[in-house]
């Protein structure tokens, strides 16, 4: 069995139509979706018309024309970052959104060389390519489930597994993805996405852990 996570990160992403400049952390500030010592101490990457980064010690925030990612490292703040996203865009509430991921990336170390690949060959065994490749070996393999059918949006998992970055490391990223249906882009605001965003979270909390839990202990 992989030995406990070294990392996990959690990022919710939204698409729709956005202005990056606005999301500058004294606006957070004014808002009072974070406090002023937050704001004063954030790490500014970028602030320009097409896109905005900064960082604090629990969240990186990325907003580009289409896209919003908030980013933890820290499982602590998993539930005040999914709360400053409902609080943004309960704001923001005419911004156009149209789509949300809860995404979650767990990275593991293997114990050695020899289980690293059994863990390769578990996941996508080599037969079949061995015959017109002369070491084959898993750089990443994606996997996605059928799409479930709610009256206001669908829904489905995308797994994508493979080595980590390190040597002898193994990487699980699991994508919960929600779309809406009968999108009018003329009317479109945020209010169905925050609703899925409150509605479906703990269950895609839990979602998520069954997932890694039965997929570890599968591996060898």
């Amino acid at each position: 069995m992989i030995p406990p996570i070294r990392e996990q990160q959690l990022q919710i992403v939204l698409v729709g139509n956005f202005n990056p400049h606005i999301f500058q952390p004294q606006w957070f500030v004014l808002q009072k979706l974070l406090g002023q010592k937050e704001g004063d101490s954030a790490k500014i990457e970028i602030i320009h018309p097409d896109i905005t980064i900064f960082n604090l010690d629990w969240l990186r925030l990325e907003v580009t024309r289409d896209r919003v990612v908030a980013m933890s490292r820290f499982d602590q703040y998993n539930e005040v970052i999914k709360d400053l996203i409902i609080g943004t865009f309960t704001i923001l509430s005419h911004t156009p959104l149209k789509m949300l991921g809860i995404n979650y990336t767990f990275i593991s170390d293997v114990r050695d060389e020899a289980v690293w690949h059994a863990i390769g060959d578990k996941l996508a065994p080599k037969d079949i390519w061995r015959k017109f490749m002369e070491k084959p070996g898993l750089l990443s393999l994606t996997l996605d489930d059928i799409w479930s059918d709610k009256e206001d949006y669908k829904n489905k998992v995308r797994i994508t597994v493979g080595p980590g970055k390190e040597k002898l490391s193994f990487r699980l990223h699991i994508n919960d993805h929600f779309e809406l249906k009968n999108v009018d882009e003329n009317s479109l605001n945020s209010e169905r996405i925050v609703s899925i965003l409150k509605n479906e979270w703990s269950n895609s909390q839990k979602k998520t852990l069954s997932i890694k839990e039965k997929l570890f202990a599968e591996l060898p």
